[in-house]
């Protein structure tokens, strides 16, 4: 009887410590496999990254189902199509030259922007860039507006890689003088489809616009209109955003949704009521 307890118990321990062994042995294999991945997802980072931070330029075209003003003007203007051309330098500095088509001039370019940009990263967390668009009007759509001139100061914290607290600092100037904040949350989430320099990007954003004067949603275009009686400054607009991008090596997709509730001037006849529409853009990187 005693032996057979005996053998029991040495049956218990070599299977007990078997099954250790067996544990151990599949967790180290889960590090070593998950080790793997990050590597892969690390060098896939690296090569898109540096694509995008190397010399070099860029054709695209933004497509977007309205052309929407917010703040204390609200309506549509029907689709615009925005073809474009980026040149940027591995220093920060760059330039484009993008061109507004909206539907409602018959497929015509109404405004030019000429755009000259520095970025530069300040720290691992702090991101850092200045902007200055010069608009060129088209006299077959608009005569003439009150700005003509924008430089934007673009100031983005990354707080822990939880969230990116982005500030942007907007002063146009022609005939009249505009003053405009952008404060907006935002976060990229990856995903790679394969191995191959694949990435997927899920950025959720969301951001208030304060200022003393209206404007055009996707390019900082003032506008004037009989609506604009309020040039106090105040809120202007609250909105949210979810920004999808496909990214492989030097091609590029992207995918926008985007809710606004502008804020109407504090006389206006009519409020402003809530305004969607989705954005898409295609984009071709030249490496030099």
């Amino acid at each position: 009887m005693k032996l057979q307890i005996l053998l029991c118990g040495v049956f218990l321990f070599i299977t007990s410590h078997g099954f250790s062994k067996s544990s151990s042995f599949d967790e180290i294999q889960d590090s070593i496999n998950q080790a793997k991945i990050d590597s892969i997802h690390i060098a896939i980072d690296s090569v898109i990254d540096g694509i995008n931070d190397s010399t070099h330029f860029e054709i695209g075209l933004d497509l977007s189902s309205k052309s929407v003003f917010i703040g204390r003007i609200f309506g549509t203007k029907g689709s615009l199509y925005n073809p474009n051309f980026t040149y940027f330098h591995k220093s920060g500095f760059g330039f484009s030259i993008t061109s507004n088509i909206w539907q409602k001039a018959k497929l015509s370019a109404a405004i030019t922007d000429l755009n000259l940009n520095y970025r530069h990263k300040l720290t691992d967390w702090w991101d850092f860039e200045l902007v200055y668009i010069y608009w060129v009007y088209h006299k077959n759509f608009i005569d003439n507006l009150d700005w003509n001139n924008l430089f934007d100061c673009t100031n983005s914290i990354n707080i822990k890689d939880i969230v990116s607290a982005n500030t942007d600092i907007v002063f146009m100037f022609g005939s009249e003088l505009g003053l405009l904040f952008q404060e907006y949350l935002s976060h990229s989430f990856y995903l790679y489809p394969s191995s191959k320099n694949e990435r997927i990007s899920f950025e959720p954003e969301l951001g208030v616009y304060l200022g003393n004067t209206s404007i055009y949603k996707r390019k900082l275009i003032s506008t004037t209109s009989s609506d604009l009686i309020d040039k106090s400054f105040g809120m202007l607009d609250y909105y949210a955003a979810l920004h999808i991008n496909y990214q492989v090596k030097k091609w590029s997709l992207g995918m926008s949704y985007e809710i606004d509730l502008p804020q109407s001037a504090k006389h206006a006849d009519n409020k402003a009521s809530q305004i969607g529409f989705f954005s898409f853009s295609f984009k071709r990187i030249f490496s030099l």
